[in-house]
């Protein structure tokens, strides 16, 4: 997995929030659209939602990166999943998206 950016959801009335994670567009061989997507995180924080932006494997626009790209989103699932307790996410609701 190469990176995750969490923006907190800004709700203090809710324990466990829902989350959304996101990855950044450019086709799996670049990031197009990381700040466009900074600026939707914010504002989901705002309507209660935490947020994790994946930056996952780039490569040439093939299977193989495809594959790799999608095991990184895999694996950002999972380690939300396992560390919930640490961000405050409640993993019955979490949502992809980007």
């Amino acid at each position: 997995l190469s990176k995750i950016t969490f923006f907190a959801a800004q709700s203090h009335y809710i324990n466990q929030r829902p989350l959304v994670l996101l990855n950044p567009g450019g086709a799996w061989t670049s990031y197009t659209e990381v700040p466009k997507l900074k600026e939707l995180a914010r504002f989901l924080n705002t309507q209660g939602y935490s947020v994790a932006l994946v930056e996952y494997a780039l490569g040439p626009q093939n299977y193989d990166t495809y594959l790799t790209s999608m095991q990184d989103m895999k694996s950002a699932v999972r380690y939300m999943k396992l560390n919930h307790h640490n961000f405050k996410v409640d993993t019955a609701n979490i949502f992809l998206g980007g």
